[in-house]
Parts: C-alpha cells; sequence; structure tokens
C-alpha cells in the first residue's frame, strides 16, 4: 500500500492527513471494514479508473464506527461530502468522482464543495 499526504488547497487542514491509497479492487473492497477506529491524521485514498458515481460508492457493512466520505473528480475537486453511518449499507456521490476518501468523521467540516485537494505521494 502508498501513502500519500493530503492538503486542502482551498482552505488549509488544521493538522496533516495521510492516507493509504488503495487502487487495487481488493483495497478497495476491504476498504476500512473490521477495523476498530481510525485516527484522525490518517485515512483511506481509493481511486477508480474513471469518473462514475456508481464504482465511487461504499458500504457500510461490517463497519464498527461511522466515516465521512469525500468524493473528488479528476482534478481533485471535492465533488460531494456525507456522514456515513455504520451498518447503513450504501452511500453514493451526487455527481460523478474518480476518488473516494475515508476519514474521521470529525474532520469532515475542513472539506466542502469545489475546494481543491493536493494529494503528494511519499
Amino acid at each position: 500500500m502508498a501513502k500519500v499526504t493530503l492538503n486542502n488547497l482551498t482552505h488549509p487542514f488544521r493538522s496533516p492527513l495521510s492516507a493509504e491509497y488503495r487502487p487495487d479492487f481488493l483495497g478497495k473492497l476491504l476498504g476500512l471494514m473490521f477495523k476498530t477506529s481510525l485516527p484522525a491524521d490518517q485515512s483511506l485514498l481509493m481511486a477508480e479508473e474513471k469518473e462514475s458515481r456508481v464504482n465511487t460508492a461504499i458500504h457500510m457493512a461490517f463497519m464498527n464506527f461511522d466515516i465521512g466520505v469525500i468524493w473528488l473528480d479528476c482534478q481533485y475537486r471535492v465533488v460531494d461530502t456525507r456522514l456515513a453511518r455504520r451498518w447503513i449499507t450504501l452511500a453514493m456521490p451526487k455527481i460523478a468522482a474518480k476518488y473516494t476518501l475515508e476519514i474521521n468523521p470529525g474532520r469532515l467540516s475542513e472539506f466542502n464543495y469545489g475546494d481543491q485537494i493536493e494529494i503528494i505521494k511519499k
């Protein structure tokens, strides 16, 4: 798994945010299932080959905690955000996205529609 650092170029984060980058099917399927928590400084970034509403949808089966979900388009702009509740089966963006970012729900307020996100590979 690759690690990346995320920056919000529109509204800088209060504290750093890193992510595990998972472009592979299995990594996306498992996501954060069976984990017990997600620290505020960590996240999970999943990527699709092209923008899609369906392919960037997430399921919350087997999740032990709520998460914040940020969807980004191919230019790393925020196209939707949502608080996803544990065991609610599906969350899908309103607009097609290429990237799905799963974060600690306490950080959801740091992302707004249209924000430009920078992803730096380590």
